[in-house]
């Protein structure tokens, strides 16, 4: 009868708390964030519960914390790929309206060269400068989103 009282006694203080901090153990395992281990005793047990609960309070912060820098991540990427994109279509754009000025000088020069009157040499010098002011604009807004897109990238 003693051995049986003994054996009663060890259950309840060493076999039950073990077999609920062993499951506690696996749901916290499992990432089951619901997981709490319930022992509330003053010995090893209640300290290692304790214990138990403050590591996977921090794992539990971890993983919030990892989930808001990925968000955060891949909203930034989203952000960079859609500059990408407009910096793609700036370039395009900006290449074919080159294109224009390009073939006027082109055409305007060659017609300059053939040319025996002054005043329509003139007039082909003007829309040759025309031109050329034109390109330049595109060139100096090229280059003045260029100077931003650097300030934001640094």
């Amino acid at each position: 009868m003693a051995i049986l009282g003994v054996d009663f006694y060890l259950g309840r203080v060493i076999s039950d708390p073990l077999t609920k901090l062993n499951e506690t153990a696996a749901q916290m395992a499992a990432l089951d964030l619901s997981a709490q281990c319930s022992i509330e005793t003053k010995d090893e047990f209640g300290e290692l519960c304790g214990n138990l609960n403050h590591m996977f309070g921090k794992l539990k912060e971890t993983l919030e914390d990892l989930e808001t820098t990925n968000h955060q991540l891949e909203a930034e990427i989203k952000r960079k790929h859609l500059l990408l994109e407009q910096s793609k279509e700036l370039v395009d754009h900006l290449s074919h309206e080159m294109k224009t000025p390009l073939g006027i000088i082109h055409a305007y020069t060659e017609a300059l060269q053939e040319e025996k009157s002054e005043e329509k040499k003139e007039e082909y010098r003007e829309v040759i400068l025309s031109a050329t002011e034109r390109m330049n604009a595109m060139l100096v807004s090229l280059l003045d989103l260029s100077s931003l897109e650097a300030g934001i990238r640094s």
